[in-house]
């Protein structure tokens, strides 16, 4: 399934269907490319869906604006699963906490093959569970 060829409301629609924030421990990361982002280009994942993610880094990160699509981004969620796709900015947002800045950014995927996208939503649904089960009075 391409995601760029979707209509805004399906992927507002997919976004708000399987949506997980994500807690600092064993969080996937997202890569991009050295060459676009510098030194500095693995980031921890903070939220999670089948049509993007949205990441926090305490600089701002100046080549990330607003449309810009990067390719040859990876998004790993262990040693073993990794995905290769593209990457397209939709946001970023300064956040104040204590004096300090983050910066949050949210994303789009476009080019996720149906494989990697099952991937996606596998480890979505995976992590509901365990969430789910941390809440229930019988585990």
């Amino acid at each position: 399934m391409k995601f760029n060829s979707s209509s805004p409301e399906s992927l507002a629609q997919k976004r708000e269907t399987f949506r997980i924030e994500l807690g600092l421990g064993n969080a996937p990361i997202v890569e991009f490319p050295e060459s676009v982002v510098g030194e500095h280009c693995f980031f921890r994942i903070v939220d999670l869906s089948e049509g993007g993610l949205s990441f926090e880094n305490a600089e701002k990160v100046e080549t990330l604006q607003a449309g810009v699509a990067i390719s040859h981004c990876y998004l790993e969620f262990n040693a073993i699963d990794r995905v290769r796709l593209t990457i397209t900015f939709r946001h970023a947002q300064e956040i104040l906490s204590d004096g300090h800045s983050m910066w949050r950014y949210g994303c789009s995927f476009d080019g996720l093959s149906a494989e990697d996208e099952r991937l996606v939503r596998r480890t979505i649904q995976a992590r509901e569970r365990r969430h789910a089960q941390t809440r229930s009075r019988f585990a």
